[in-house]
């Protein structure tokens, strides 16, 4: 989808093919015409997997800027996650070579109480290396990874393996990320257009 110069990008979940598709979305929307905003859609979207947050946060960011960083008790899950949308495509196919206008043109992520875990990370990310701001309503708040492990034949148990903060270490859990410019809950055309005027401001 796209608004003049601005295209509007949604994405509704973080899954195993979720790098590719949307750099495949973004590289034919560009050939078809080249855009000079971008517009991401996170409202609604509860996350899903981390390797596919970073790797989404990591086609608008330089190589090796940092995404998010993960804290638990066991060293193992103590790690820095780095720009580097290749390494974490998932099972999708190779995230389509993009423009390197991709890493500079004006952008805003949209939020709201339904944008949580690895939806929060994009945002988070993408605000703290100052690539993106924020439009919409205060996002969920929850800044945890989840394991699950069998017990048994029949049970599984789901607990809480790690936590994670954004680049600038702000505390996310619990309190989410507030947006720069705000917008009423439940306005979904006001919503858009004020993402769209942002954007057009910071095109100026």
């Amino acid at each position: 989808m796209a608004a003049g110069d601005i295209a509007v990008l949604r994405v509704p979940e973080f899954g195993a093919t979720t790098v590719g598709a949307v750099a495949g979305q973004l590289a034919d929307q560009w050939q078809r015409r080249p855009f000079k905003g971008l517009v991401i859609d996170l409202r609604h979207n509860a996350g899903g997997a981390l390797e596919s947050s970073v790797g989404v946060a990591s086609l608008f960011l330089p190589e090796n800027a940092m995404v998010v960083e993960t804290e638990g008790r066991l060293a193992s899950v103590n790690n820095v996650y780095l720009a580097d949308a290749r390494r974490y495509a998932g099972n999708g196919a190779p995230p389509a070579e993009l423009p390197p206008e991709m890493r500079t043109l004006p952008m805003v992520v949209m939020i709201d109480g339904g944008t949580a875990s690895g939806a929060e990370i994009v945002a988070a990310a993408l605000r703290d290396n100052r690539r993106a701001r924020l439009v919409g309503q205060r996002s969920f708040g929850r800044a945890t990874i989840q394991s699950v492990q069998p017990v048994g034949r029949q049970f599984y148990v789901k607990f809480t393996a790690a936590r994670w903060f954004p680049p600038s270490r702000g505390t996310v859990d619990k309190v989410g990320l507030a947006p720069d410019v705000a917008t009423r809950d439940g306005d979904t055309e006001g919503g858009m257009n004020a993402a769209l005027a942002e954007v057009r401001r910071m095109m100026r």
